[in-house]
């Protein structure tokens, strides 16, 4: 069931941000702050009872009022805050239903877009460790096992064991471009690869992480399919460093970009769609 909703959500996120690819960051975020606002609008709009959020925005603006205008009466003010934390609870009550709507869809979004902001490729020349975690650390013999990648990628070093025998490690090199590149672990059963991305001329998704186990974290990176449940490998870990976003000179945090765009888009809407939230 995960690997159906990561591979329809991704395929539909590629869908949108392909035609950006080759643009600053900025252009595909803008474009799903676009749309992430107007799904919330009509959430809104069709999901919640207009008139009384209307009744409870304005008890609540009406108190904050009530407070301005009597400042000098503390007593009075102490009731009227009483009566704007009801009021503002209506009103968040009110505001539940669209937004438990959202909560799913958002989510996923997040999930996907994470892909392409949270992590970058790999620059030529640059090292990265390959994590492998397997089961039953006791029973792993690293002479079964065999690291290949891609052409443009090199293998730097030996197998590195964990005292448990659990996590074995690589590091790997960028030595040539190769944006649809690979690691691939093969051992006397089975043959595992996963995704790296070197040195790419556009933007493109990035998958950290190919997993055997969790729901919710099979969710959080689903560019790759789930490793078989019958693999001794419980996941794949490649350490990518942390894309920038920039405005200007300044680094800008992606979610917090993405939340702010949308809230702006969602008060331009808010007329055009004839919405109260």
């Amino acid at each position: 069931m995960v690997d159906a909703i990561n591979r329809i959500s991704f395929r539909m996120t590629d869908w949108v941000m392909s035609p950006f690819e080759s643009f600053s960051p900025w252009v595909g975020l803008v474009v799903f702050s676009f749309l992430t606002a107007s799904v919330a609008v009509l959430a809104y709009k069709f999901c919640s009872d207009q008139s009384a959020l209307q009744r409870r925005k304005s008890a609540a603006v009406g108190r904050l009022l009530e407070i301005r205008l009597y400042q000098e009466d503390l007593l009075g003010i102490f009731g009227t805050l009483r009566q704007l934390c009801g009021a503002t609870g209506l009103y968040l009550a009110e505001s539940l239903k669209p937004l438990a709507m959202l909560l799913v869809p958002v989510l996923l979004l997040l999930f996907q877009l994470s892909c392409w902001y949270q992590s970058r490729p790999l620059e030529l020349q640059e090292n990265a460790l390959v994590k492998i975690r397997f089961d039953g650390g006791s029973s792993i013999d690293l002479a079964e096992w065999e690291l290949l990648t891609s052409k443009g990628i090199v293998i730097e070093t030996e197998p590195f064991q964990s005292r448990d025998g659990r996590e074995v490690l690589w590091r790997i090199r960028g030595r040539h471009p190769d944006p649809a590149g690979w690691v691939e672990l093969k051992g006397i059963q089975e043959v595992l690869r996963k995704s790296v991305s070197v040195a790419p001329d556009s933007l493109v998704p990035i998958s950290q992480r190919r997993l055997r186990d969790g729901f919710f974290s099979r969710l959080m990176y689903p560019k790759e399919p789930r490793i078989p449940a019958s693999s001794v490998v419980q996941s794949i870990h490649l350490s990518y460093g942390n894309a920038s976003l920039y405005l200007g000179t300044h680094e800008v945090n992606w979610m917090i970009a993405l939340f702010v765009l949308s809230i702006v888009i969602g008060l331009a809407l808010q007329k055009p769609f004839r919405v109260e939230f």
